[in-house]
C-alpha cells in the first residue's frame, strides 16, 4: 500500500530547502556579489591615506563592527518599522517619496534584501580592518619601485595592491561566508523567517524546529550541520594554496 505524506512531513521537506535557498541568497547577496569586498577595499585604502583626524575616522569607521549584534539588530528594527514612527517610513514621508507605509520587513520581496543590508552594515567594518592590516604589511618600497617604473594609481593598485593582499582577501572571504552562513542573529531580531519563510535561512530553521517550536533538538543539529561539508572543503583548499605560497 503506498505511504502518503501528511502536510506536516511534506512541509518539513519543503522547508530545509527553501531555507538553502534562502541560505545562498544572502551568501551571494552579502559576499559573493562584492559588496562587502568593494566596500571594505574602499574604507582601507581610504583609511590608510595620512589625513588629520584619520585616527578619529577610523574609530568611527569601525564602530558598527563593535557595537554588539543585538542592539545593532534593535536599531535596524527601528529604521526598517512599517509604521510611521520607522526612520525610513518617516523620512519617505516627509520628503514625499511614497503616499504610502512601506512594509520593509513584511514585503516578501523586500525581507531579505532588508537583512542583507544590515549584515553588510555590520560586517564591512571587519573587511577593511582586515585589508588595513594587509596595507601597512605591504612594503613601502614596492610602491617607489612601482612608481619609478613610470605605474599610474591604477597600475600600482594592480600589480602592487592586489598580489599582496590576495591572502588577506582569501581568508577574510572565506571567514565572511561562515558567519553569514551561520548567522542568526539579524535574521532573528528583524524577522524571525518571516514573512512567510522568506528568510528562513538554514540557522533560523535549525533554531526553530530544534529549540523554539517543536523541540525535535536532533533535527535541528542535522540541519545546522548542512554546511559543514561545504566549510571544510573550503579550509582545505584555502590551507593548501596558503601553504603552496610559503613554498
Amino acid at each position: 500500500m503506498p505511504t502518503v505524506k501528511t502536510p506536516v512531513e511534506t512541509r518539513d521537506i519543503e522547508r530545509p530547502a527553501q531555507s538553502l535557498i534562502d541560505s545562498l541568497k544572502e551568501i551571494r547577496s552579502a559576499t559573493a556579489a562584492g559588496e562587502l569586498k568593494r566596500l571594505g577595499m574602499a574604507m582601507a585604502l581610504l583609511l590608510h591615506e595620512h589625513f588629520r583626524g584619520r585616527t578619529f575616522f577610523r574609530a568611527l569607521f569601525f564602530l558598527p563592527w563593535a557595537i554588539p549584534s543585538l542592539i545593532a539588530g534593535l536599531t535596524w528594527k527601528w529604521i526598517y518599522d512599517g509604521t510611521q514612527i520607522g526612520l525610513l517610513n518617516m523620512l519617505a514621508l516627509r520628503f514625499g517619496l511614497s503616499q504610502d507605509l512601506i512594509q520593509w520587513l513584511g514585503n516578501y520581496d523586500l525581507a531579505i534584501w532588508s537583512v542583507v543590508i544590515a549584515v553588510v552594515w555590520a560586517s564591512t567594518p571587519f573587511w577593511a580592518m582586515m585589508f588595513l592590516a594587509g596595507l601597512q604589511a605591504i612594503p613601502p618600497e614596492l610602491y617607489e619601485a612601482a612608481e619609478i617604473d613610470g605605474a599610474n594609481v591604477f597600475g600600482r593598485f594592480r600589480h602592487v595592491t592586489l598580489p599582496g593582499l590576495a591572502s588577506v582577501i582569501i581568508i577574510t572571504t572565506l571567514l565572511s561566508t561562515i558567519w553569514t552562513a551561520t548567522g542568526i542573529n539579524f535574521i532573528y531580531v528583524l524577522t524571525n523567517g518571516g514573512p512567510a519563510n522568506a528568510t528562513m535561512t538554514f540557522p533560523m530553521l535549525a533554531y526553530q524546529i530544534g529549540v523554539a517550536g517543536a523541540g525535535r533538538l536532533g533535527v535541528g543539529a542535522t540541519i545546522s550541520l548542512f554546511f559543514m561539508p561545504v566549510f571544510l572543503v573550503m579550509i582545505f583548499f584555502l590551507t593548501k594554496r596558503m601553504l603552496a605560497e610559503r613554498e
